[in-house]
């Protein structure tokens, strides 16, 4: 039988369609258990294990709790990625490990579908790490929802998300989303400078470097368009443009994969987020001696 051709190229989205085909067979598998924590567990675990596929080797996926020379502790996080070439777990645990503010770089929530709800929640867990900064407005900790689907259908999957995405105060931010059957999302929080956090644009990739883009439509014309990303042609008009004279205002930013590439644009949007990081300082965990004690 003969030898089949080399080629010399590997398809690469090709390669994470399979992969994403298989996640979403592990999860569908794990819905089928009764018991929810047990579910959520399994769930947990195979993402947890995609991350660690994918993760530089100085980085690390776990379950963990956060805490702060204070001794201030974060909620429970499902999946936090911290940076270990500087820094230990505090208090090791299989269950839950506590590591240092210092080395957390990006708290993911893993749930079976994406809702307002969940969002919210997953808002207020990243919020409770970036609280423990000692300068909160400075935390540039990536926050992130993990999902195989959405409640939202793929027709309003991108409004309905857009407007979940825009109700959440700074502090509660999420950046990185996915539902694996819908697409998976990069969001660019920034004020509008009108007094509330709107979604000035929307677009919808495609990794042909082809997008759609849509407005907020919150009744004001002087928020800028976002600059493309990665190649993407956004067009624009007379009515995504500042007026002239005005002052250019920043504008949120909010990039959707198409479903089929939903595990290829997470993986390779949390690792360029993770590489434009500034890099992470040894952290002084002679600070973490006495903590002062709770009242």
């Amino acid at each position: 039988m003969p030898r089949p051709t080399d080629s010399g190229h590997l398809n690469l989205t090709e390669v994470f369609r399979r992969v994403q085909l298989e996640l979403q067979a592990q999860l569908a598998l794990s819905r089928l258990i009764e018991h929810p924590s047990t579910a959520g567990t399994a769930c947990e675990n195979h993402w947890r294990d995609i991350l660690d596929d994918y993760l530089p080797k100085r980085y690390i996926a776990a379950p963990a709790f956060v805490i702060n020379a204070a001794g201030q502790r974060s909620r429970q996080i499902d999946i936090a990625i911290f940076d270990h070439l500087h820094s230990t777990p505090l208090f090791p645990n299989n269950a839950a490990v506590h590591i240092s503010i210092e080395c957390v770089r990006a708290v993911f929530e893993v749930k079976q579908t994406i809702t307002r709800q969940w969002l919210r929640d997953a808002g207020e867990k990243a919020a409770s790490v970036r609280a423990l900064h000692s300068n909160p407005q400075q935390s540039n900790i990536i926050a992130g929802l993990l999902a195989a689907t959405s409640i939202w259908n793929p027709t309003t999957f991108q409004h309905n998300l857009t407007r979940a995405l825009s109700s959440l105060p700074p502090t509660h931010q999420i950046n990185l989303g996915c539902a694996l059957n819908h697409g998976s999302f990069d969001h660019t929080p920034n004020s509008c400078g009108m007094g509330h956090e709107a979604h000035c644009s929307v677009t919808r990739e495609a990794h042909s470097g082809v997008a759609r883009q849509a407005h907020c439509g919150v009744g004001h014309q002087a928020c800028e368009s976002p600059s493309p990303a990665n190649g993407a042609v956004n067009p624009t008009s007379s009515t995504s443009q500042p007026k002239k004279n005005a002052a250019a205002k920043p504008t949120s930013r909010l990039l959707i994969s198409q479903p089929d590439e939903s595990l290829m644009f997470l993986i390779l949007r949390l690792m360029n987020h993770l590489n434009t990081q500034p890099p992470t300082p040894p952290a002084d965990l002679l600070q973490y001696l006495n903590p002062p004690h709770n009242q």
